[in-house]
């Protein structure tokens, strides 16, 4: 097998586990029973924890993207191919979509069904009184943030920088889903908002948490690369 095929097989894979471990871990963290209510600075610090769990685990391997819109960032930023980036987009959605499914097969079925802000367990959708405009703006905002703290982390500048990235990347998304979740439901992950919106066939605002990450990917990327960003190292671009 050539190796960038083999490179490309086993990002595949490691999107999948990681994406799918996300989201079964982290909506579990959000889950209340009857015995424990999880409460929302619970719910970010367990997002925060695995996040970093991921990042450690398959950091090495395939970068730990778990997340479209950090792979369309990598894109633009010159450390992934158009076409190797497609694999990790299609892994990090089935990845998704299998930690649901495992969710709903092990968790009692009174909180998969239970209705969270009428909508099901995990789906992504703004708050009553937030509009549409308002969700759009922070989850536009909120993924700004996110990316441009990974276009920091992959500067060359921060070559040396690079033993805490597991952390650093688990403090921002936690504290971003700290600060917006009840707000917007702090996505910043199609993947993540996919896989619970198709299980229960659920889309209503659904379109927020694709049109927004993307363009607000697309733009901080673009401006942090052009901009912010120092030379890149050679190599430093995959192909498949």
């Amino acid at each position: 097998m050539h190796s960038s095929v083999r490179h490309a097989v086993k990002c595949f894979f490691a999107e999948i586990l990681g994406t799918g471990l996300l989201v079964f871990l982290g909506c579990m963290g959000c889950s209340s029973t009857v015995n424990s209510i999880t409460s929302p600075l619970q719910a970010s610090i367990n997002v925060s924890i695995v996040v970093m769990m991921m990042v450690q685990c398959f950091g090495c391997i395939s970068g730990a993207h778990i997340n479209p819109m950090i792979t369309v960032a990598a894109c633009v930023y010159d450390l992934v191919s158009i076409p190797l980036g497609l694999v990790y987009v299609c892994a990090q959605i089935l990845g998704a979509m299998l930690g649901y499914g495992l969710l709903k097969v092990l968790l009692p079925a009174y909180i998969m069904d239970e209705a969270y802000n009428d909508h099901g367990f995990c789906v992504t959708a703004p708050a009553k009184d937030i509009t549409v405009a308002q969700a759009f703006g922070i989850e536009f905002i909120i993924t700004s943030v996110f990316v441009m703290v990974c276009c920091g982390i992959w500067d060359p500048r921060s070559a040396t920088l690079i033993d805490s990235v597991a952390l650093r990347l688990g403090l921002t998304v936690g504290g971003l889903v700290g600060i917006a979740g009840s707000f917007s439901g702090a996505s910043m992950n199609p993947a993540r908002s996919l896989a619970p919106a198709l299980w229960h066939m659920d889309f209503e605002s659904h379109w927020i948490y694709w049109v927004a990450p993307l363009t607000s990917s697309l733009l901080t990327s673009y401006l942090y690369k052009y901009f912010f960003r120092s030379t890149l190292r050679p190599g430093s671009v995959s192909d498949i």
